[in-house]
């Protein structure tokens, strides 16, 4: 919320601290969730290295190397993948519950 109420070049202070609390604990729960959910191992596997990657973006964002990507470009790289785990583990979710569905019928 706090990225969305103060633009950057409007308070930059308060974007950054909603920036770097939405960039460490999105992405440190996408590890956790890896490690503690009962998921398949392909999705453990994905998640961990998901949560991994975006991390090690975000270590290069705050050090500003730009990995041949830029500052923008980085900057996506720590943030996308939270919404793209949610969408994989979204569908997970579904098929899995819909297999179940399945086997009731």
């Amino acid at each position: 919320m706090l990225v969305g109420l103060f633009p950057e070049n409007s308070v930059p202070t308060l974007h950054g601290l909603g920036a770097t609390l939405s960039f460490v604990f999105g992405n440190v729960s996408i590890i956790v969730l890896g490690c503690s959910l009962r998921l398949p191992w392909a999705l453990r596997v994905f998640s961990i290295c998901l949560g991994v990657l975006a991390l090690a973006a975000l270590v290069a964002y705050e050090s500003s190397q730009s990995v041949g990507l830029g500052h923008g470009g980085l900057e996506r790289v720590v943030a996308f993948p939270q919404t793209v785990w949610l969408i994989v583990i979204g569908a997970y979710m579904l098929s899995s519950s819909r297999r179940e569905q399945s086997l009731q019928v």
